[in-house]
């Protein structure tokens, strides 16, 4: 994800033609989309994304298309800082993913970290060879 961040700061003060700035758009719009289920079809995906991004559903199809050559600026202005609300989103979400994983790898480790022992066998059933 930093990976992206980068990509797309290096990008802003390299190019910012409004062919570039579509196209940098349309790559964003479709990163959205794909972080929405497989199953959903593109036309339920549009109005939720509309709604986070503060557009119209019609102005999110034409992004992911790359139907615009030319970005009205009212639309980058919203999408850009919708889109780091999402990013912000996503890198919190990864964090808590990232703590209930060492939270339940620790639990993990104090319930079965001396396994050897009578207690953890007898819980297990039986001794270490039935």
């Amino acid at each position: 994800m930093t990976e992206k961040c980068s990509v797309s700061a290096e990008f802003q003060r390299r190019d910012m033609t409004p062919d570039a700035i579509a196209e940098m758009m349309q790559l964003q719009m479709r990163e959205l989309v794909e972080a929405y289920p497989s199953r959903d079809c593109l036309k339920s995906v549009f109005p939720r994304i509309a709604r986070k991004m503060e557009l119209t559903a019609s102005q999110v199809k034409r992004l992911y298309y790359g139907e615009w050559r030319v970005i009205p600026a009212h639309i980058y202005h919203n999408f850009n800082a919708a889109y780091e609300r999402h990013l912000q989103s996503m890198r919190e979400r990864a964090d808590h993913d990232a703590q209930v994983c060492r939270q339940l790898s620790e639990k993990w480790d104090a319930t079965w970290s001396d396994s050897s022992s009578p207690i953890a066998c007898s819980s297990l059933g039986g001794a270490p060879g039935d």
